[in-house]
């Protein structure tokens, strides 16, 4: 028997158990890939309890946990208007992050909180769902263009003191 997965709105109370498994779901799957110095530093400040919260109460910010079995196995973080990483896309809605914890993984979480975020987009007549995902990532990369995502632009970040680059994905609705 497979539970099903709830997907539910993060409360301010459940802020340290987002920025535990959000740590624990970027490791996993960053840390593998990238120096043990470059994570520390990253993780240090991205999942950092302030910088969860602050991020918790910017305007345009969402955060939503997926339950399976009362354990908290994956997270989203959807952005809109100001709060966008790119503000070139007119009526989006954009994935900051989606990860399910290693343990979860091949369950069919992500196309559950792929379903998730197209709905909500489609409930509030986004005409696009965009996202950046690591040009590293190739299972992401593929995951994404099996669900109808193209690439039309790419942006670099830090990880730590490593420039990295990100491709800009989107599908329209």
């Amino acid at each position: 028997m497979n539970p099903a997965l709830t997907i539910k709105t993060v409360s301010e109370t459940e802020l340290p158990l987002l920025r535990n498994l959000a740590e624990e779901t970027f490791v996993e799957a960053f840390g593998p890939v990238n120096t043990p110095e470059n994570m520390s530093q990253y993780v240090s400040k991205a999942f950092a309890l302030e910088q969860v919260r602050a991020s918790f109460f910017q305007e345009g910010v969402s955060f939503f946990m997926a339950w399976k079995d009362g354990e908290a196995i994956a997270y989203l973080k959807l952005n809109e208007g100001a709060a966008q990483t790119e503000q070139s896309l007119e009526n989006t809605l954009e994935i900051e992050r989606i990860y399910v914890k290693a343990t979860h993984q091949g369950q069919n979480i992500g196309q559950q909180l792929l379903t998730f975020v197209m709905e909500k987009a489609r409930q509030e007549n986004k005409s696009s769902v965009w996202l950046g995902v690591w040009d590293q990532n190739e299972a992401a990369i593929q995951f994404y263009k099996r669900h109808g995502f193209s690439t039309f632009d790419q942006h670099e970040f830090y990880l730590g003191s490593d420039l990295q680059n990100d491709l800009l994905m989107k599908i329209k609705l």
